[in-house]
């Protein structure tokens, strides 16, 4: 490890550990200095801002999500078995993966969660992209432009998770949403095999 991420990694572990002492609103640039060892300067050297480590925290557990994805792919044998993993990325309780960042804030405003959204999105879209180019052509997928699928899926899929997830908890209704969600999935991808995808 280099000197430069060393002290990146310091900084944010520095930054973690005062947040769950004192919160985010409440700790200064200074203080996340001061437990790191490090002067200001080196802070923005790295960091525009105090909410720039914010950002960086979010990436660290999608990077994190992303490896985890990778994993599993190698178990995958079908890009619907790709494809329904990709889905548990999105369907996955937030507890599951994106609860330290947010708790660790106390977030009241929501934009750790938009942020959380954009990076997300960011992930999600090739891999969504490579997924659906694969399986387009093995003649499984059956979509023209493939960039505009993906968003309109994840996207849409995102935004119904994001304002519905207390129904997720509900096993019965969970079951039913999966159902929905197979049916749209196989409409927008014109799957065109017998097997129907599994959520």
């Amino acid at each position: 490890m280099n000197q430069n991420r060393t002290k990146k990694t310091i900084l944010i572990n520095s930054a973690k550990t005062i947040f769950i002492e004192k919160g985010y609103d409440q700790t200064t640039v200074e203080e996340i200095c001061n437990i790191a060892g490090v002067a200001k300067g080196t802070f923005f050297y790295y960091f525009e801002t105090k909410q720039h480590i914010i950002y960086e925290m979010l990436r660290q557990q999608v990077v994190e999500i992303k490896r985890e994805f990778n994993r599993n792919l190698a178990y995958a044998n079908s890009s619907l078995e790709k494809l329904d993993l990709a889905l548990d990325i999105i369907f996955s309780p937030k507890e599951k993966h994106m609860e330290t960042v947010s708790y660790l804030l106390g977030d009241t405003s929501g934009w750790v969660q938009n942020a959380l959204y954009d990076i997300k999105i960011e992930m999600l879209c090739p891999i969504f992209s490579d997924i659906i180019m694969e399986g387009k052509n093995h003649g499984i997928f059956n979509v023209e432009n493939i960039d505009i699928t993906c968003s309109v899926l994840i996207n849409g899929l995102n935004a119904y998770y994001s304002s519905n997830e207390k129904e997720f908890k509900d096993p019965k209704v969970c079951k039913q949403i999966y159902k929905g969600v197979d049916e749209i999935v196989n409409k927008i991808l014109d799957i065109n095999i017998s097997g129907k995808l599994v959520s």
